[in-house]
C-alpha cells in the first residue's frame, strides 16, 4: 500500500519515506519486489467492507415490490390523521374501570388500545 502511495504521489523515494515515517531502504526494497513481480497483492481486497465501493449487479428503474402481501400498518384512506378521539363519557368510564381494586392499568390500556400515559393523564 505504501508503494502504491509512492507511485501515485509523484514525490521522490526519500521524501515519500519521510512523509510516511518509513525507512527509505525498506520502501525501496518493497518497491523493487513489486516491480519484479515477486509479490502480487491487491490492497483493495484488504479494505474493510464499508470502505469498498458498492457493486450493483442489476439495475432497474421499476419500484420495488413489497416482500409480503400485507403491510404492518394500514394506509390512511382519506389523508387525515388517524388519531383516535374519545368522548368525555368514554374517558370517564375507562378511568372508573382503572379505579377498581386489582385492576391493571396496562391490561386496561391494552384492551382499549391506548397507552398508559394517556390513562394517567385522564385521571387528573
Amino acid at each position: 500500500m505504501h508503494v502504491e502511495a509512492l507511485n501515485w504521489s509523484g514525490m521522490g523515494l526519500r521524501a515519500d519515506a519521510v512523509a510516511m515515517q518509513l525507512s527509505p531502504h525498506s520502501l525501496r526494497k518493497w518497491r523493487d519486489r513489486l516491480e519484479a513481480g515477486e509479490i502480487t497483492i491487491d490492497w483493495r481486497a484488504h479494505l474493510h467492507p464499508s470502505a469498498r465501493p458498492a457493486v450493483i449487479t442489476v439495475v432497474s428503474s421499476a419500484p420495488k415490490k413489497p416482500d409480503c402481501e400485507t403491510s404492518l400498518t394500514d394506509e390512511l384512506r382519506d389523508g387525515r390523521a388517524s388519531r383516535r378521539r374519545f368522548k368525555d363519557e368514554e374517558k370517564l368510564a375507562i378511568v372508573r374501570r382503572s379505579d377498581v381494586p386489582d385492576a391493571s392499568a396496562a391490561e386496561l390500556c391494552r384492551r382499549h388500545g391506548i397507552v398508559t400515559g394517556m390513562l394517567f393523564r385522564w385521571r387528573v
